[in-house]
This record gives C-alpha cells, sequence and structure tokens, in this order.
C-alpha cells in the first residue's frame, strides 16, 4: 500500500513491521503527544494506539498494530454481517411468501 491519502488522513503502510500509521494533523513543535491504547475497546486489545495532545485532547493520529490481522477480522466480521442481512432478507422474505400462501389458500377453501 505504501501512502495514501483517503478524506484527508494520511495512511502508511509498514510491510515489514505489519504497522499501519493514519495521520490526520502535523502536531506543533511545542505539543504534549501521550500514546494511549485503545484497542481493548474497539475488540483489538493491544493493536490500537491513538497519538493525543495530552493539554488539549487533540487527536493527531493513529498506528495499528498487526494491520493484516486486523484487516481479515474486519473483512471477515463484514463479511458475516453482509450474510447474516442476506439470512435476514430471505427469511423474511419466505416468512412473507408463506403468510400470503396461507391467506390465499384460506381464502379459496
Amino acid at each position: 500500500m505504501g501512502k495514501e491519502t483517503v478524506m484527508d488522513l494520511q495512511f502508511t503502510y509498514e510491510r515489514h513491521s505489519d504497522l499501519l500509521h493514519v495521520d490526520a494533523l502535523t502536531p506543533p513543535v511545542e505539543a504534549q503527544i501521550d500514546v494511549v491504547e485503545v484497542g481493548e475497546a474497539a475488540g483489538f486489545p493491544g493493536q490500537v494506539y491513538i497519538r493525543v495532545d495530552s493539554e488539549t485532547g487533540e487527536v493527531y493520529g493513529m498506528t495499528i498494530h498487526n494491520y493484516t490481522g486486523m484487516r481479515r477480522a474486519l473483512l471477515f466480521e463484514r463479511h458475516m454481517l453482509r450474510a447474516r442481512k442476506f439470512l435476514a432478507v430471505l427469511f423474511w422474505g419466505i416468512r412473507a411468501g408463506s403468510v400470503n400462501d396461507r391467506r390465499l389458500h384460506s381464502q379459496i377453501a
């Protein structure tokens, strides 16, 4: 992937270390930057860190460790979500057809 910009965010992937850096803003020289682990809240403990100014609360970027594993998990979840939505639509379609079919048979009888 290398470097890519999407919606004013700079994405930089380091293949050798499997890190993805997401940079939103360039911090000022005087900024007091802390690195905070937030991956546990997203279901990826120890993998997602944000860079934030401890005084202003401004978030400057994010680093994702084991990016390929996280990407695979997210794609799987998204695929499963789509599969579940498809099955739900199929179920409700079959159910609606079944209800209409019963109504039709009760009207004929």
